[in-house]
This record gives structure tokens, C-alpha cells and sequence, in this order.
């Protein structure tokens, strides 16, 4: 079953709009998800199961002008907030969608989508601040390599960062176009110096010819909240 999400369509939409009209912020793909996802955080999803309910829904979203109020409102107040206090280190201003990354020199390669998710606390169900999160792939204990500096394995959660963490891998060499691969990934939470909680998923991905750039516009796997008992 195809289920979306539209309020994350309108979300990007208005971003963009937003994004557009700055000159003086960093723009880079790392801000942008950054962005959107403290935007999505603290709105309720509006879920759709086919193209004949996402145009029923959009339309009566359409009509509810207060609701794009308030979603206009969260884009300015997330852009505000994360250009403020960016995660990356990096003070340059990148307008360009195109990130030059570090892709292995191949002529085919695997591209991952940015691996999005949040970890709330059971018992008060607000958003963990102390916890560090790392990615592997299959039974590998290394830390998966990233897409490029912006992005860190393993993370630090800080409260800025609203519980949400996120990584971008790194593609992966192919010997051809159109081959389909499941790649076997965990993330593994630590916190409490002693405590710890892996999750388990798999990501699909098409080989493509490497350009040698890659967009992460439309590339995000989203993972279902998770939730820790800090006192664990």
C-alpha cells in the first residue's frame, strides 16, 4: 500500500517559497532537511492511500486557509531557528540544489535516500536530548561512511535538534544501471553511558549512472518514531 503523507508536500512547497527569498543563510541540502523536519515534527500528517484521496485531500486543504497559516508560520520559525544554529561547522552559503559529493569514481552506483527518524522518551513522550545515534550496514560494528562532511555517524542528539536525527550514507559502487538491491541497515541508540537500542530496517535502491552529483530533493526514508525509557 502507497501511503503519503500531503502535508509534506505542502511543507516543501512553502519552504522552497521561504528559501527562495533569503539571500543571507545557508541553503545547503543539510539545512534544508533540517528544516523540513522540524516543520513536520510539530504538525499533525495528513496520510492518503491513493491519487484520487490525495487530490480529495488537497482540495479541502486548499480550503482551509488557517491551516496553511500555521504551516507558513512553522517554515518561518524553522528557518529562523536552524539558520541560527546550523550542525554543520561549515560558515559557507550554498545556494546550489546540486551537493559535489564524495562518490567513488565508478561508473555505476547505488544512491541512498537521507535516513530521517526521531527518538521520543516513553514515560513523558518528549523528545530525547542525550542520547548519541550511529547507522550500520548488515553486521558491520563500523560506523557507515557519510555522503559527505555535513553529515556525522554517529550523531550527538542536542535539545535543538528536537529528538530528530538523520544520515545521508554514502553511494555504493554498481557494475551496471537498473539493478535493484536491498541493503540491510540498523541504527544503533546509546544513552545513559550504558544503555542502548537497535533498530533494524532495509533500504532498496536502483543503480544509476554516476554524474558525479547527486540531489537529495525527494530522497528521504523516513523510520517510524521510536520510543526509550531514559531510565533504562
Amino acid at each position: 500500500m502507497d501511503v503519503h503523507n500531503i502535508v509534506e508536500d505542502l511543507v516543501k512547497r512553502f519552504l522552497n517559497d521561504i528559501l527562495n527569498e533569503k539571500k543571507d543563510i545557508c541553503k545547503c541540502e543539510q539545512c534544508r532537511l533540517d528544516m523540513a523536519c522540524y516543520i513536520l515534527n510539530k504538525t499533525k500528517p495528513m496520510y492518503v492511500v491513493s491519487s484520487r484521496g490525495i487530490i480529495h485531500s488537497e482540495n479541502n486543504k486548499r480550503e482551509s486557509n488557517q491551516a496553511d497559516i500555521d504551516i507558513l508560520s512553522l517554515v518561518k520559525e524553522a528557518v529562523d531557528v536552524i539558520s541560527r544554529t546550523p550542525r554543520h561547522t561549515d560558515d559557507s552559503i550554498e545556494e546550489q540544489q546540486l551537493i559535489q559529493s564524495s562518490t567513488p569514481q565508478d561508473k555505476h552506483i547505488f544512491v541512498f535516500p537521507a535516513i530521517v527518524g526521531r527518538i521520543i522518551d516513553s514515560d513523558t513522550l518528549n523528545p530525547i536530548s542525550n542520547a548519541t545515534v550511529f547507522l550500520y550496514q548488515s553486521n558491520s560494528e563500523i560506523p557507515v561512511t557519510m555522503f559527505n562532511h555535513r553529515w556525522e555517524n554517529p550523531i550527538q542528539l542536542l535539545p535543538k535538534m528536537d529528538g530528530t536525527f538523520s544520515f545521508w550514507p554514502k553511494p555504493e559502487k554498481a557494475t551496471n544501471n537498473g539493478i535493484q538491491k536491498s541493503f540491510q541497515m540498523n541504527i544503533e541508540i546509546k544513552w545513559n553511558n550504558n544503555s542502548s537500542l537497535r533498530k533494524f530496517f532495509e533500504i532498496t535502491s536502483i543503480s544509476s549512472e554516476n554524474s558525479g552529483e547527486v540531489n537529495l530533493s525527494d530522497r528521504v526514508y523516513r523510520l517510524d518514531d521510536i520510543y526509550v525509557s531514559p531510565e533504562d
